[in-house]
């Protein structure tokens, strides 16, 4: 009887070391998923307000500016995702910054 309970309290405990790196697991899997959806939230906002660059004044240019760096300040301290970044506009950000750079 006593060996046994041994091998329960062995499986018990393994079955409870799966279920916290589990959880682990799905935790970061959770905010990865909302890091993304922040970016395209807020990197569409930016992309909406702004759609047509080549027309803004200078002092909407200032604006924008300001705003693309908060986000990449976002972006760089992995708050946002480089990734959904550079698919949804790395060549449009690349033209801007030789157009106006």
């Amino acid at each position: 009887m006593g060996t046994a309970v041994q091998i329960f309290s062995i499986i018990s405990g393994i079955a409870a070391t799966v279920a916290i790196v589990i959880s682990v697991a799905l935790y970061f899997h959770g905010l990865n998923r909302e890091r993304k959806i922040d970016t395209l939230r807020v990197f569409s906002e930016i992309r909406r307000k702004y759609f047509n660059t080549k027309t803004l004044e200078d002092k909407d240019k200032l604006k924008y500016l300001n705003e693309l760096e908060y986000f990449a300040t976002g972006v760089n301290s992995k708050i946002y995702s480089i990734k959904i970044v550079k698919k949804m506009s790395g060549s449009r950000l690349i033209k801007q910054y030789d157009n106006w750079g």
